[in-house]
């Protein structure tokens, strides 16, 4: 659903929905950005900036399978 409504998510609102960040824009924001990151990628996620606005965002449009075990994958498919 997400690749063909929005296919680039910013990495900013992944963080706050997945409870990395919280709403107060405090000084762990920036921590739980590079954590949520590593999450995503770790995850198969591609992340990149985005040429138009300078933001780090998820592309819903591709996916990595690097490091997901065979039989994960298997689940998945």
């Amino acid at each position: 659903m997400a690749r063909s409504y929005r296919p680039t998510v910013p990495v900013s609102f992944m963080a706050r929905i997945l409870g990395f960040t919280d709403m107060s824009g405090g000084d762990g924001d920036l921590q739980g950005l590079e954590e949520c990151e590593d999450w995503l990628r770790g995850h198969g996620s591609h992340v990149q900036i985005e040429s138009g606005t300078n933001e780090l965002v998820m592309d819903a449009k591709v996916y990595h399978v690097r490091g997901i075990s065979k039989r994960w994958f298997l689940l998945w498919f």
